[in-house]
C-alpha cells in the first residue's frame, strides 16, 4: 500500500467503520512496496493522528498493545511488490 492507497483507504466507507469503533485505539497499514508502516492512533481529544515508521527507525510500536516489533522481523521472508510505474513528469 502506498500513500495514494492510504488516502483512498482513509476516505473509504470501510475506514469510516473503523473510526466509529469507540474501543479502537489504533490501526496499522503495512506497506507492501517498501518497508514502511502507517499507524493511526486516536489521541485524547478523539482525533486520529498518523505516524509513519520507516525501516531506518528499525522498530515500530503499537501503544495499545504495549508491543514493539523490528522491521526485520515484520518483513522477514517478504518479497516486496514492485512500485507501479508513474508517468514521467519531466518529459515534454
Amino acid at each position: 500500500m502506498d500513500s495514494v492507497d492510504s488516502v483512498r483507504f482513509l476516505t473509504s466507507r470501510r475506514s469510516a467503520t473503523f473510526y466509529a469503533l469507540e474501543s479502537l485505539e489504533e490501526y496499522v497499514l503495512i506497506n507492501t512496496r517498501r518497508q514502511r508502516v502507517e499507524c493511526f492512533r486516536r489521541n485524547d481529544a478523539g482525533l486520529w493522528v498518523l505516524q509513519f515508521y520507516m525501516a531506518e527507525a528499525e522498530t515500530f510500536r503499537l501503544e495499545s498493545l504495549d508491543f514493539t516489533v523490528c522491521f526485520s522481523d515484520l518483513y522477514e521472508d517478504v518479497v516486496l511488490e514492485p512500485s507501479p510505474e508513474r508517468p514521467d513528469t519531466h518529459s515534454l
